[in-house]
């Protein structure tokens, strides 16, 4: 079947008009993203990522990021993408033996991170000073070899 310029036209100005300014939110492939609760969670486990993907949505409260191949987590990592609104963060299984000191770097709505089944040898807690409202944080499996009082004296709503 053969389409007509003014077929395709029309078909590129209908994709365009379907876009986040209709209310819809943006998904980057191959990730799934859905809305729960009212809030948007996007799942982009098991995708063999090395970073975070482009092209997330901004209003992004719930981010799995589990069973990818991130090693390190960079400075600015998540705020580079405007990722402000995230509240939970799943960074399990995912290689790392690396975070910044800056990869938390204004997630202040953050609350629940989840940084297990990896390789990280020491708490990364200068990292986690940028994370005023943490409430969550999982370092389960990880071989962590000393945990000293001050990693967490920052953190009065830790539980």
């Amino acid at each position: 079947m053969k389409m007509n310029n003014a077929g395709f036209i029309i078909r590129i100005v209908i994709l365009l008009h379907a876009t986040p300014s209709t209310g819809q939110s943006i998904c980057p492939y191959p990730c799934q993203c859905l809305t729960s609760h009212s809030q948007l969670i996007s799942s982009c486990d098991h995708l063999n990522l090395t970073s975070v993907p482009a092209g997330l949505d901004t209003n992004t409260q719930v981010l799995n990021l589990s069973s990818n191949n991130m090693m390190e987590l960079k400075e600015k990592m998540f705020a580079s993408y405007g990722l402000y609104a995230m509240r939970k963060l799943v960074l399990s299984n995912c290689s790392l033996d690396k975070v910044d000191q800056q990869a938390f770097l204004e997630l202040f709505s953050l609350e629940d991170l989840d940084l297990s089944t990896n390789f990280l040898k020491e708490v990364p807690s200068r990292s986690f000073a940028n994370i005023p409202n943490l409430i969550s944080l999982n370092l389960k499996k990880n071989p962590i070899k000393k945990i000293r009082f001050l990693d967490f004296v920052t953190f009065p709503h830790l539980k």
